[in-house]
């Protein structure tokens, strides 16, 4: 458990932000364990295409078994929305001894088989490796990732100026929860931390390629923390009829439109006036399907908000 102390004035300093490295830097988490990541696969492929396979060894050395990548992979944009330019220039610009200690933080990792990890020559090869999947797929793919990551941002500001930050913020992913200006996360790493943040600016970092929540492994920086996006099903194409007809059958009509529907929270009385039907109705369906492991719930003040698992997004990812 990894607890952030905070102010009354750290709390007036949290802010949302988008890294389009720190996105690279996760999605590779996908690359070398596509299993974990079922919902996130196709797009992933999609951006690694045009790789050289020795690109794509490099850069999937840097993720260990427990999928942990180096900080120097995920850094705290500095903008709203982080230029990828600027933030591989930074990169580029890191010491050795920097990069060094990052990379040692997340061992064990896996050697490239022609450099060790440990050298100024695999910092190289390290960024150019990141240029090149950004040059040759991820530049391509961004805007629709940036657009989702948007959205999210802009759902959380909602949230905020209708029911305050500490909904907010619990509402990010069930691994968070926030009372008494303490900000508890779930991670996997088994460190149990505490932490004061002393008037430092703390930044939420929505992104596709976590399920969870995460923070970087050196916890000596300003706070930031990474949540899982909402509308990843939006970066998908339309479902096939063949497949969707058999999702239908599979879990009925109603709960199938109602998965397909919930990319974002939504509370049983939003989805009952989308679809014309009585909440009674809706309710019924929610209930299943949650109690089936395809939708998760969270509090919103006195709302339920439900939303698809991955149980939900891989069964719909299946009717694609």
């Amino acid at each position: 458990m990894l607890t952030y102390k905070f102010s009354a004035d750290d709390v007036a300093e949290v802010r949302f932000a988008i890294s389009p490295m720190g996105e690279m830097g996760l999605s590779l988490r996908v690359l070398r364990a596509p299993r974990r990541f079922p919902a996130r696969r196709e797009i992933v492929r999609e951006m690694a295409s045009g790789l050289r396979p020795r690109d794509l060894e490099t850069l999937v050395s840097l993720v260990d078994a427990d999928l942990r990548t180096p900080d120097f992979l995920n850094p705290c944009p500095v903008a709203p929305v982080a230029a990828f330019e600027n933030e591989l220039q930074d990169f580029k610009k890191l010491s050795y001894e920097h990069y060094l200690r990052d990379l040692r933080a997340a061992s064990p990792l896996r050697a490239s088989g022609r450099l060790p990890l440990e050298s100024p020559d695999h910092q190289r090869l390290v960024g150019e490796a990141l240029e090149s999947y950004w040059d040759t797929g991820f530049a391509r793919v961004w805007p629709r990732v940036r657009e989702v990551l948007e959205s999210d941002v802009t759902f959380r500001a909602l949230t905020t100026a209708r029911s305050g930050l500490a909904s907010t913020l619990r509402g990010l992913s069930s691994h968070i929860d926030y009372s008494r200006n303490s900000l508890r996360l779930a991670v996997r790493d088994p460190r149990s931390c505490e932490i004061e943040t002393q008037g430092g600016c703390t930044t939420l970092v929505p992104t596709l390629f976590t399920t969870r929540v995460s923070a970087p492994i050196n916890l000596t920086g300003a706070p930031m923390l990474l949540y899982p996006s909402r509308g990843t099903g939006a970066l998908r194409g339309r479902p096939t009829s063949d497949h969707r007809t058999a999702l239908s059958e599979l879990i009925g009509p109603a709960k199938s439109e109602l998965l397909r529907v919930l990319a974002e929270p939504s509370s049983t009385t939003d989805l009952a006036g989308r679809l014309g039907v009585t909440p009674s109705a809706v309710s019924q369906q929610l209930r299943v399907l949650a109690h089936s492991g395809l939708l998760t719930r969270s509090r919103d003040g006195r709302r339920v908000l439900y939303v698809r698992s991955e149980l939900g997004e891989l069964l719909l990812d299946w009717s694609r």
